[in-house]
């Protein structure tokens, strides 16, 4: 792991999905897994220097994102700057 991600959230949108297709939280945490190693899905190669930058020195968000094919549905994978929280949510509810 690269960085601690803290306390984790779901959003409203990820938890009713979830309940929904069951097989979209296993999707989720293995996709949190990736996240916490560093690699962040697809992001572009800007975001992904930003996200590495910020997982060595800190001062930053970490983001992820990943597209569960099954339903072509984006999630995102936030971790705040103070690494207190990380929340798993769709783009829309950004």
């Amino acid at each position: 792991m690269l960085f601690p991600v803290g306390q984790i959230i779901f959003s409203k949108g990820v938890l009713q999905y979830t309940s929904i297709d069951p097989a979209f939280y296993k999707f989720i945490m293995s996709c949190l897994q990736q996240h916490c190693k560093g690699k962040y899905g697809e992001v572009d190669d800007i975001d992904k220097f930003y996200n590495n930058q910020s997982a060595k020195f800190g001062g930053d968000i970490i983001l992820s994102s990943y597209t569960y094919k099954p339903a072509n549905t984006a999630v995102w994978i936030l971790t705040e700057a103070d690494r207190s929280y990380t929340t798993i949510l769709l783009p829309e509810e950004y």
